[in-house]
């Protein structure tokens, strides 16, 4: 499925210093990925003010590291016969519906019966996605992450579309522990971010993820025609290993 990469641009101007925090490590990054991000997003105003603010800011400095959640986001047994992985945008519209046909019906029976392993794992597109991503992340308890996943999927609109999208995703995270403070430190902290820009850029040499969402069976890419269809294959996958 190939997204229109514009349809994320709208209702992100008032993520104050998170959003400078994220501009200075995407610069820093020195990725290919990092650099293309920055310029579809054509934040360079921003970016020229981060010297300053990273000049002046000693949580940039000198930061303890934050606790985070790394790699896949992961629902599902190890020792799951099927694994199923998604690359995928919290801005990505497709994506919610994913969350919802798809993540949802495989939780309803395949997951719990330890016959599927799904793993999520993040495709930065522009930096409301990387605020949000940051967001789910920012925990050491898989259960919250998790939660924080299916939570920002489902109240996605309101979020992307708010004149004030950072106290609509701090409520949210507050929804499960995440203080702002929190956020705070894993804003200031470039583990996180950078972590997440890795992510992508190992996507983007490794399986050649260009759009969201993107799914992987066993290792290997899925074309489906529908989410319906993709479960039907994700169903025959698991009756392929009782056989």
């Amino acid at each position: 499925m190939v997204l229109d990469k514009t349809e994320a641009q709208a209702k992100m101007t008032k993520l104050d210093k998170w959003d400078v925090y994220i501009v200075i490590f995407l610069k820093k990054a020195g990725l290919a990925f990092s650099v293309a991000l920055v310029g579809l997003l054509g934040i360079a105003a921003v970016a020229q003010e981060a010297p300053v603010v990273a000049k002046q800011t000693p949580a940039l400095r000198s930061v303890i590291e934050p606790s985070f959640i790394k790699g896949s986001i992961v629902h599902g047994s190890a020792d799951a016969p099927v694994t199923v992985i998604e690359y995928a945008s919290l801005t990505c519209s497709h994506c919610k519906t994913f969350a919802e046909e798809v993540t949802g019906k495989l939780e309803e029976k395949l997951i719990p019966e330890g016959k599927v392993r799904l793993e999520f794992r993040n495709f930065v597109r522009d930096r409301l996605d990387m605020a949000v991503s940051v967001a789910i992340r920012c925990t050491s308890d898989a259960g919250v992450s998790k939660r924080l996943l299916k939570a920002y999927f489902t109240k996605q609109v309101a979020w992307m579309t708010s004149e004030d999208p950072r106290t609509i995703i701090t409520a949210i995270a507050g929804t499960e522990g995440v203080t702002e403070e929190d956020l705070n430190k894993c804003f200031a902290s470039k583990s996180v971010v950078q972590h997440l820009i890795e992510m992508g850029q190992n996507a983007s040499t490794t399986y050649e993820i260009n759009a969201t969402p993107t799914v992987l069976m066993d290792g290997k890419k899925v074309a489906f025609s529908s989410y319906a269809n993709l479960v039907e294959q994700i169903e025959a996958a698991v009756s392929a290993t009782e056989k």
